[in-house]
């Protein structure tokens, strides 16, 4: 199969795209603190997972329904799915360097989470997955 030069020149859109997101998102930045390598993955039944999961982040960059959300009583692991993992590192991040502050969005009520190592990048995600997040926390 021949790769064309539309097929070639949208990957590259693609991944450029993907970067920029995470950059001004501040996915980055929380990857330097809290990215982990690919061979270092919460095991499966040791955890819960919630996938398609939506959060929100500085300058009003979405990750709508393209995330996956796992815990345990120590942390919690927040990564994308395959397709748009350029530039995002899967993350680890302890509970005992989370802060949450409740509100409430536009729509449903929100979940601000702020982190020891990154202050300056919020995630917000919606108060359901969060009280989940919280009940594996709260096991321990």
């Amino acid at each position: 199969m021949q790769i064309t030069p539309a097929i070639s020149c949208g990957l590259v859109i693609w991944a450029i795209v993907s970067i920029l997101r995470a950059i001004i998102g501040g996915w980055i930045k929380l990857a330097r603190s809290y990215g982990i390598s690919r061979s270092v993955r919460p095991r499966d039944g040791v955890v819960r997972k919630w996938r398609l999961q939506t959060a929100y982040m500085r300058w009003l960059t979405t990750y709508g329904n393209c995330l996956i959300f796992c815990a345990d009583s120590n942390q919690f692991f927040i990564s994308t799915g395959w397709l748009f993992r350029i530039g995002h590192a899967p993350l680890i991040i302890p509970w005992d360097e989370v802060t949450a502050v409740r509100g409430k969005g536009l729509l449903k009520h929100i979940v601000e989470l702020r982190f020891k190592r990154a202050p300056s990048i919020p995630i917000r995600i919606g108060r359901i997955l969060y009280e989940r997040l919280e009940q594996n926390f709260s096991s321990r």
